[in-house]
């Protein structure tokens, strides 16, 4: 066992399709190509190069013995002390509000073929874009709307390096003395159907500033955070399974009980007891998290204002 480790955190958001055996070999798996790689944890950029790398080969290995044609996208955050590592491959969004909202920023690019860099590889490659009936563009082979994914074997064998499984890297400081990070959303891509990046971060912060509502503890704020999230999706009537984590930093707390000083304590409602509810405390108070997941169809919707 390796000793001496920073304090780590890991989350992720395994988007599948084509069936779940992809999304669930992830789920099970990819956490653990991580840590153990020998670039870790002195080289986590590396470390989830290189574990995206083994995901894919060992899964291919195992969709062709098992005739399997799932495929999944890929979201995953590592945190290493105060460094956030966003690793993506598929379509989901990786969030950030900074400086208590006074902007926030979309950090991975959105891997389908609207993205002008990848309809150019995709092309060059001999892959072919077309539109379909529901006016989404999806590509040949495969037909799928993205580009970049683990598995989907079956599509990758028809033709090489059009659908790759290589993941963009990007790192944030999670206390830049300019930039300081208030909170992190991972979002599949069925939460973005109808809700933009803008509308999702301010959905958040009404959430945080809403005068009608009080919340015994900053957990207790992040759970109704993540319901309103979802519920938004849902009212605007996305047609995707929709699934989120919020990750809650310092600055995001410290903002919290500034506006929940006056407030009156409530004890919150059990509405939500259904959703995931995972703390995540490294013993230095650096962050915490909710994240849920809902299939299109679950009686979710309430006769809630949405302040959008």
């Amino acid at each position: 066992m390796k000793k001496n480790w920073p304090k780590i955190s890991l989350f992720a958001i395994y988007d599948g399709h084509g069936g779940n055996k992809c999304s669930d070999f992830l789920r099970d798996n990819l956490h653990n190509y991580i840590v153990k790689n020998n670039y870790f944890p002195h080289n986590p950029e590396l470390a989830l190069k290189y574990a995206f790398e083994k995901a894919e080969n060992e899964f291919i290995k195992k969709a062709i013995n098992e005739k399997d044609k799932s495929g999944s996208c890929s979201l995953v955050a590592l945190i290493i002390d105060n460094i956030i590592y966003i690793a993506n491959c598929g379509d989901s969004r990786a969030l950030i509000s900074i400086n208590n909202g006074s902007k926030f920023k979309l950090i991975n690019n959105i891997h389908n073929p609207n993205n002008e860099k990848e309809k150019e590889r995709i092309i060059l490659n001999g892959g072919f874009i077309y539109q379909s009936n529901n006016n989404i563009q999806r590509i040949i082979p495969g037909k799928l709307s993205v580009s970049r994914v683990i598995g989907d074997v079956y599509a990758k064998i028809e033709k090489e390096n059009v659908l790759i499984s290589e993941p963009e890297i990007y790192k944030i400081n999670v206390l830049d003395k300019n930039d300081k990070i208030d909170f992190l959303l991972l979002g599949c891509d069925g939460i973005f159907d109808y809700l933009d990046n803008k509308d999702c971060i301010k959905c958040i912060w009404n959430v945080v500033y809403d005068k009608g509502n009080y919340y015994k503890n900053i957990h207790d704020l992040s759970l109704n955070i993540v319901n309103m999230v979802i519920k938004t999706a849902l009212r605007r009537r996305t047609l995707d399974n929709v699934t989120c984590i919020f990750v809650g930093f310092e600055n995001l707390e410290k903002r919290f009980l500034e506006e929940n000083n006056n407030k009156m304590f409530l004890p919150s409602s059990d509405e939500n007891r259904s959703l995931k509810y995972n703390v995540f405390n490294n013993n230095n108070n650096i962050g915490f998290t909710q994240s849920v997941h809902l299939n299109y169809g679950d009686d979710f919707i309430k006769n809630d204002n949405i302040k959008i």
